[in-house]
């Protein structure tokens, strides 16, 4: 299983996670933090978080363990055994992409917020009532 993590998604799932992102996957490992940012992107980012944890809490009640352990037992090549079983094994593959994306993005969001302060964040979010 060590081997899918330098796995190369097929061309129907990676628009599955293009369009579920709203950007290509693919450009996640490219740091696009940066002045042009604004407070929006820091919304879009905690959007895609939650609909990503959604999708992770699936898999996590299916199989009984949290998505950090189950990508763990991947890297460490635990889940071998289930190499042989095609239904498991594309499921691991799917999420196992999604937790990386996950992953990829909370790393965005961490770099996004420590350059934008969180009390700025949430009075641009406030009703304008009450900014």
């Amino acid at each position: 299983m060590l081997s899918l993590l330098a796995l190369r998604l097929d061309h129907s799932t990676q628009r599955k996670y293009d369009k579920a992102c709203g950007y290509p996957v693919h450009l996640l490992d490219r740091s696009f933090v940066g002045k042009e940012w604004q407070m929006t992107s820091l919304n879009k980012l905690v959007k895609d978080l939650s609909k990503l944890e959604a999708e992770l809490s699936r898999f996590e009640t299916k199989f009984g363990v949290k998505s950090q352990e189950f990508y763990e037992a991947m890297t460490r090549g635990d889940l071998e055994e289930f190499d042989a079983l095609d239904d498991y094994r594309m499921q691991f593959i799917e999420w196992l992409a999604l937790y990386k994306t996950w992953l990829s993005l909370d790393e965005k969001y961490c770099q996004v917020i420590a350059r934008q302060p969180v009390n700025l964040q949430i009075m641009a979010n406030l009703e304008p009532a009450h900014a």
